[in-house]
């Protein structure tokens, strides 16, 4: 699909004023990637059914660049975040999940599971 040059440049400004306008970097995820962690619920199927799912040397492949996102791109306020359904990874501050769920996420190594379409999550960590 091709935007006009004003549309991505609307678009652009508001995502500008949005980081401008956010008040702490949890704000801005939530606003930003639109999860809402305290209607998730912690669970421990997750990492069984996305070995079941993917083979358990694709699904620790997954988890491995998710730690090295964490690391390439993360700091210390950050966990990477593994998606349930896609593989895809995104780093959310801890600060957030802590808000949101009551849960510590504390510790190196540590990836956060989440399933978008079921509501739930799970947090592993690499040994």
């Amino acid at each position: 699909m091709i935007f006009p040059n004003h549309q991505i440049s609307d678009v652009l400004d508001r995502i500008y004023n949005m980081l401008l306008a956010s008040r702490s970097n949890s704000e801005l995820m939530k606003n930003f990637l639109g999860i809402e962690f305290s209607g998730c619920m912690p669970v421990n199927y997750l990492w069984p059914k996305l070995n079941d799912n993917l083979g358990t040397s694709k699904a620790k492949e997954a988890v491995s660049q998710a730690l090295d996102q964490q690391l390439m791109n993360g700091d210390d306020n950050t966990i990477p975040v593994l998606l349930f359904e896609t593989c895809g990874i995104a780093l959310v501050q801890k600060d957030l999940i802590y808000e949101q769920t009551g849960l510590l996420s504390c510790g190196s190594k540590t990836v956060l599971i989440l399933s978008i379409r079921y509501s739930c999550f799970q947090l592993i960590r690499e040994i």
